[in-house]
């Protein structure tokens, strides 16, 4: 990725599709800074799901643009969208389809943001927990550095389960799985629990070929009050 430099909403937050037609996907603060993600353009697919086009991230002090981040090879990475990332640091996310993370963004010294590698971990609930970098992962492996990490699989949500792919991964020791979409991209979710927190996380497609089961493709942690 290239990191190089347009304006801001004055009404503070980016929403929609701009006048100059870019649509803003996230918004996430970074320091003393705001990064603002923007596509132009969407390509549709299956499952109200859209491939994102022509992504960015323009890193903005107020009106004023500082930093813009893009793909230096869009065919190889796309840019899709930002969200906030564990420590105050910013996760950029790909336009696919189903999207992955590519790069994080960091302040350095107060001064300076950062095109750095994906960090092998997010802290949660002010540090209190991490979750290891487990997007991209078959389910039982995840669920190996999960437990690692002190998350345990949450073995109630069995009475929620519809049957079809869940009932098969439970049979398979994948007791956490909560149930399975029928349809699309064979999304499922699965529960874990720590001392701190409950982690939500989610798997897409019925495994590959070679034997793998679904592959993590997110998560949500949600810290205990």
């Amino acid at each position: 990725m290239r990191a190089s430099a347009g304006r801001k909403s004055r009404h503070g937050r980016w929403q929609g599709r701009g006048r100059k037609g870019w649509g803003v996907t996230g918004e996430a603060a970074l320091g003393p800074w705001t990064a603002v993600s923007f596509v132009g353009g969407y390509s549709p697919s299956t499952s109200s799901t859209c491939e994102l086009l022509d992504g960015n991230v323009g890193v903005f002090a107020g009106d004023r643009l500082v930093a813009l981040i893009y793909a230096r090879d869009p065919k190889s990475v796309l840019v899709g969208r930002i969200r906030a990332f564990g420590d105050g640091s910013v996760r950029i996310a790909s336009g696919d389809l189903v999207a992955f993370p590519v790069a994080d963004l960091r302040q350095v010294g107060g001064t300076v943001v950062t095109v750095s590698p994906l960090a092998p971990s997010e802290p949660v609930c002010q540090g209190a927990a991490s979750v290891p970098y487990i997007e991209g992962l078959p389910i039982d492996l995840a669920r190996v550095l999960l437990a690692e990490a002190g998350w345990q699989p949450d073995g109630s949500v069995a009475s929620g389960r519809s049957g079809g792919m869940a009932e098969a991964l439970a049979e398979l020791g994948i007791v956490e799985v909560e149930d399975c979409a029928g349809t699309g991209f064979g999304f499922c979710r699965y529960a874990y629990v720590s001392p701190v927190a409950t982690l939500g996380v989610i798997s897409v497609g019925e495994g590959r070929e070679d034997g793998s089961l679904p592959t993590v493709s997110g998560y949500t942690a949600t810290c205990t009050p």
